[in-house]
């Protein structure tokens, strides 16, 4: 199979090329991968927890993307734009402190004297007394309020 598709090269002749002078190939031969930073300055490669250093706070790395490198020795190396950043690995990922605000006891809310649910709750009072002292209709009597039909749909 392989003799039948088999082609002859037009021109005979080693094309590999020379490894360019000062190309580190210990950083070309390497796993390479794109990393979002967590808002507590960590990254997360292979199972692996990395807290970046203090000293980069005036990039922001908060939710930037870095590339994390390992190299073949297992050596791993965190880039941002091209720049080595300086990181720890961590055993576990880092917890957050959790910051209690000082709570004050709220005083309950009473409202002014001339807001309206005052305004209800005494008309509400007044009903409640007039019915205490002559019933619904609110007479002593009584007996029921007169109705007035001048000015109404039921005024003929």
């Amino acid at each position: 199979m392989n003799r039948r598709f088999t082609v002859a090269a037009r021109e005979r002749g080693d094309l590999h090329r020379t490894i360019p002078a000062g190309l580190p190939l210990k950083d070309v031969l390497c796993f390479e991968e794109p990393r979002v930073v967590q808002n507590d300055w960590t990254v997360r490669w292979r199972h692996r927890y990395f807290q970046i250093n203090r000293q980069h706070e005036t990039l922001q790395l908060a939710k930037r993307t870095i590339m994390v490198r390992e190299r073949l020795d297992g050596r791993v190396a965190l880039l941002y734009r091209g720049r080595r950043l300086q990181f720890r690995e961590c055993a576990v990922r880092p917890v957050p402190k959790q910051v209690v605000a000082p709570s004050k006891p709220r005083a309950p809310w009473i409202p002014p004297a001339d807001h309206p649910w005052r305004k209800a709750v005494l008309s509400g009072s007044r009903r409640a007394a007039a019915y205490r002292e002559g019933g619904p209709s609110g007479y002593a009597s009584g007996a029921a309020l007169p109705i007035n039909n001048k000015g109404t749909f039921l005024s003929s």
